[in-house]
């Protein structure tokens, strides 16, 4: 997945399915590039709030988001230097300015140098992704809606407030896959709780 995506032959952007699906049986992460200054306050934010937002792995150096064969996340990728740089073998990248969404990319050090953007050093987060269990879900004969449909998985904005660090707040975002009452979600429950670090299990069974 990373090499295609380095190469621009899988773009999340323009894909209904995003990279649900893909990478069976290996760990799917979100990405976060954070301004050098603002790292240890987003750390902080992941730690007391680590359901929605598990951090996986970090850099443990600040770069420039132009910057080739940078931000190494080790651990995710031990051992791995020719596949493993969080600002190209993303799928896509969405560029946001005091909060505002301004670009979606294929690569992210193409477009810095492009844009001939110098906005300071950055830390690259990993956040757990609940695609990674659902090819657990599917070995365990639960049907995955949006994967069947070859579709992203729903996403809603909830009333639940996150515990705030700095600059970072808000309210909890939660993904949905439907299954039926009884059985089936007693069986997703558990498998997705064998997951910590990709959101585990439920926050929330029933009818809202």
């Amino acid at each position: 997945v990373r090499l295609l995506s380095r190469h621009g032959h899988l773009q999340s952007a323009s894909d209904p399915a995003g990279t649900s699906g893909l990478a069976r049986g290996r760990v799917q992460t979100n990405l976060a590039f954070v301004p050098l200054e603002h790292a240890d306050d987003f750390a902080s934010f992941c730690r007391a709030n680590s359901v929605p937002c598990p951090l996986v792995d970090r850099t443990l150096e600040a770069h420039a988001l132009h910057e080739e064969r940078a931000f190494h996340l080790a651990r995710l990728t031990p051992g791995d230097t020719a596949f493993a740089f969080a600002n190209t073998d993303a799928p896509s990248y969405r560029v946001f300015r005091d909060g505002v969404a301004v670009a979606d990319v294929p690569d992210l050090a193409a477009w810095a140098r492009e844009s001939a953007s110098d906005e300071g050093k950055f830390v690259a987060f990993a956040i757990g992704c609940s695609f990674t269990f659902e090819s657990a879900l599917i070995d365990e004969g639960l049907p995955v809606a949006h994967v069947d449909a070859g579709r992203n998985v729903p996403m809603y904005r909830t009333s639940i407030p996150l515990h705030p660090s700095g600059a970072f707040g808000g309210s909890m975002v939660v993904s949905m896959r439907p299954f039926a009452l009884g059985e089936e979600v007693e069986r997703a429950c558990a498998v997705s709780a064998r997951y910590p670090s990709q959101h585990g299990g439920p926050v929330h069974v029933g009818d809202p």
